[in-house]
């Protein structure tokens, strides 16, 4: 129930303290000068409760409090959990003390400025639009949680957070020259699998990541194909495999050891054999 108390400040002046007590939530209250704006408070806010539109969690919990707790719950499901968990530290030193209801987007955007305003390890004087951009990003997956699945906040501020334009950077291709110098030194390098995986790059344009993870049960040497499944997006595709990889690959095939019996992880999983084998 919404009741509403008369008060008399120390300069005489009066002021209405309006108070809401409902079953289920924590006892709220605000003040204000005038009457009728105390009642409107107090009725939205009881109505507000009702209907679960009620936020006073952003009043009771900080940022720091909000990103350890999407650390906890969500953070390891990401492919790039190391490189946002440290994004996120770095939010929880400047903004964490902070009540979510302070994180407003004025406070996000001063943030944001002083990032792109601090000097990179490498010694440039401001980091890309593309490191703000992502710092941002880090930020902006830990609110979405709070608000869609902890109903901590009502909205992301975020939102309305402008981010910094991108350069979409410049493609550098072998020259005619450069790409028999540079196969001439991987096939003199010491490295058993630096040639191999050179050639699956250049003949298939897959992500180095992408190539030395490649397993047997990927490579389908009569249709000379490989299937990636494990891409940045999570989607897979198939890429063609000619020339000199096909030529190396059939090759390593021939003397790999056959696998014996699946290992099996201590989650239960089958470890399939890698073309790639660095122990």
């Amino acid at each position: 129930m919404a009741a509403i108390e008369k008060r008399k400040n120390a300069d005489g002046s009066q002021s209405y303290r309006a108070k809401v007590r409902l079953k289920g939530f924590e006892p709220v209250s605000a003040s204000f000068t005038r009457l009728t704006d105390a009642r409107a408070w107090a009725a939205q806010t009881e109505q507000d409760q009702k209907n679960g539109r009620y936020f006073g969690q952003s009043k009771r919990h900080t940022l720091s409090e909000l990103i350890d707790r999407y650390t906890t719950d969500e953070l390891h499901k990401l492919k790039s959990a190391r490189s946002v968990g440290t994004r996120l530290d770095y939010w929880k030193t400047a903004l964490g003390a902070q009540l979510l209801s302070d994180v407003t987007p004025d406070v996000i955007q001063k943030a944001r400025d002083t990032i792109k305003a601090t000097p990179t390890l490498r010694g440039a004087k401001v980091r890309s639009g593309a490191d703000v951009n992502r710092a941002l990003a880090a930020l902006s997956s830990a609110l979405s949680y709070g608000a869609k699945e902890l109903g901590w906040i009502e909205v992301n501020p975020l939102v309305r957070v402008r981010k910094f334009s991108e350069s979409k950077g410049r493609v550098r291709y072998l020259s005619d020259t450069e790409l028999p110098k540079l196969l001439a030194a991987c096939k003199a390098s010491d490295s058993p699998h630096l040639m191999l995986a050179v050639c699956l790059a250049l003949s298939t344009g897959a992500r180095k990541s992408e190539v030395l993870s490649l397993t047997w049960a990927q490579v389908d040497l009569k249709a000379q194909t490989a299937l990636l499944g494990d891409t940045k997006n999570g989607d897979a595709r198939t890429l063609p495999v000619v020339g000199t990889a096909l030529q190396l690959l059939t090759e390593r095939a021939k003397v790999r050891k056959p696998a014996r019996r699946p290992h099996i992880s201590t989650d239960g999983t089958v470890q399939q054999k890698r073309v790639f084998r660095f122990a």
